[in-house]
């Protein structure tokens, strides 16, 4: 995607993904949204609604950046509170979800979740 900055340090990229279905077309944008915690403003994508009648409205929704970490079975507590303490402040939160090992899966053979044994 290319991205350039605008007078004020508001990023403008070319949208990335353009949906057409039945209702508005919806066009996807990466921005930033100005901060006062976060000096290069924090991430958010601008969603650009077109309507069939030509009537079209904006909005921008923060975007909040996620990884999974995968760890053995009954050590997520631990795990959990490690990663809030060493990246404190830049952790907002922490969820536990279940997620299927698909290399398992799709071989014919039933997997069993990451991190359970």
């Amino acid at each position: 995607m290319a991205c350039e900055y605008a007078s004020g340090g508001q990023e403008t990229c070319i949208p990335s993904l353009i949906i057409v279905a039945n209702g508005p077309t919806i066009v996807l944008s990466q921005t930033l949204i100005k901060s006062d915690s976060h000096a290069g403003g924090k991430a958010a994508v601008d969603f650009y609604f077109i309507q069939d009648d030509g009537g079209s409205f904006k909005a921008t929704v923060p975007f909040e950046p996620y990884f999974f970490v995968g760890c053995r079975a009954g050590s997520e507590t631990q795990v959990e509170e490690w990663l809030i303490k060493k990246y404190e402040g830049f952790v907002i939160r922490t969820e536990r979800r279940k997620k299927w090992d698909l290399s398992v899966v799709c071989c014919g053979q039933v997997g069993t979740g990451v991190g359970e044994s």
